[in-house]
């Protein structure tokens, strides 16, 4: 009988015990000291019910905590989309197009097979106004066979050089793109396979395997070759984590027939990116470019500068901290070997987000050559994140 009492005792205090979570060890202990002044349970019992409610609890809440886990690892599986939409005016007087355009439309298909392999697929709509075809703006798979330490990439993705060249499109500060994404690498994206190795996101090595982007010149004998390093710096002192420095270096063929002689020559990139609070949060990078152009004949320098604050993050006024004054600094030299043909372009802008699916972008663009007219352009933007 005594033992009966007992059970529903341990049964009773390890019921309540789950379903009010202000019911702790400190409200058992009384209840218990209670039952052995009232003769109910014997002292040498009371240490016995202890045990077997910890029991109780302990297996209930790890079958909890399962559950929870099983429910979470079903959903990472689960094909999800995300995307952007970016809507364009730009007001160039050099152009004859229609100021109004989308600028971007992609979505992201993403689906987690397993802890070490995943699939990725972004096409963008955006041409489709145009009559022309869908882009695909990467698809690969990702296996991962130790997280943060190893990896190795396959399929159509970014290649490994600089920093404007693998930031987001939905999160580049300026509608204008520095001049090396167009006058060296011509595209942002190639096909090929990338191994990525280092310790966490303090030290990594990226190389990649290319086919190249010159169509004539992609054979399996001249495949591009590409090799970057980054490196946080709070690696070495936790007083400049977030600020990243990066090397990269692009051994690359082209081509413009079968018939004719393949060039070999190299791309360099390195850059500096802070992105901390610094009283106030801010974003600054400066990137350096040089090697040979696209078409490997001419010796080029690509200086950028870009600073993005937020001034009224302090205040915490909802209206305000989405206030984002740009600035961008370019010096662009198409051959460094002909004096007084660079170009100087000076961009100005605010970046406003009103949270993480709305941002309007206005800027300003000034580009000046020696002895040529200043070109201005303005943009306005907005982007949509779903």
């Amino acid at each position: 009988m005594k033992q009966n009492i007992k059970k529903q005792i341990c049964i009773l205090i390890g019921w309540v015990f789950l379903k009010c979570a202000l019911f702790s060890n400190t409200l058992v202990d009384p209840i218990i000291n209670k039952l052995i002044e009232k003769g109910v349970i014997e002292s040498y019992e009371a240490q016995e019910i202890r045990n077997e409610v910890s029991n109780i609890v302990r297996k209930q809440v790890d079958e909890e905590k399962k559950k929870e886990d099983e429910k979470k690892k079903a959903d990472d599986r689960k094909l999800k989309t995300s995307g952007y939409l970016q809507i364009l005016y730009k007001d160039d007087q050099k152009t004859t197009t229609a100021p109004f355009s989308i600028l971007r439309a992609r979505v992201t298909f993403s689906k987690k097979f397993t802890d070490f392999l995943n699939f990725s697929l972004t096409p963008d709509f955006a041409k489709l106004g145009e009559d022309k075809n869908v882009e695909l703006k990467g698809v690969y798979v990702d296996y991962t066979p130790f997280k943060d330490y190893l990896s190795f990439r396959i399929g159509q993705f970014n290649q490994p050089f600089g920093f404007e060249n693998v930031y987001s499109s939905s999160k580049k500060k300026f509608v204008d793109a520095p001049k090396y994404l167009k006058e060296v690498l011509v595209t942002d994206y190639d096909y090929g396979v990338q191994i990525s190795a280092g310790y966490k996101k303090l030290f990594q090595l990226q190389t990649a395997v290319l086919n190249g982007t010159t169509k004539s010149a992609e054979t399996n004998d001249k495949k591009d070759l590409v090799v970057k390093t980054i490196v946080d710096l709070g690696l070495f002192y936790y007083l400049f984590k977030d600020v990243e420095v990066s090397f990269s270096i692009y051994d690359r063929y082209y081509s413009t027939a079968p018939t004719v002689s393949v060039k070999n020559d190299k791309h360099y990139a390195t850059y500096l990116k802070v992105e901390r609070n610094l009283l106030i949060p801010t974003f600054f990078t400066f990137e350096y470019v040089c090697g040979k152009d696209a078409k490997l004949r001419d010796d080029i320098a690509d200086y950028i500068y870009t600073l993005e604050i937020k001034p009224f993050a302090l205040t915490k006024n909802k209206y305000l901290e989405g206030f984002s004054p740009t600035f961008r600094y370019e010096m662009w030299d198409k051959d460094i070997k002909i004096s007084k043909n660079e170009e100087t372009i000076i961009s100005f802008g605010i970046n406003y987000y009103f949270d993480k699916f709305l941002r309007l972008l206005i800027d300003y663009r000034s580009i000046t050559i020696p002895n040529n007219p200043t070109h201005e352009i303005f943009n306005f933007m907005v982007q949509v994140n779903f």
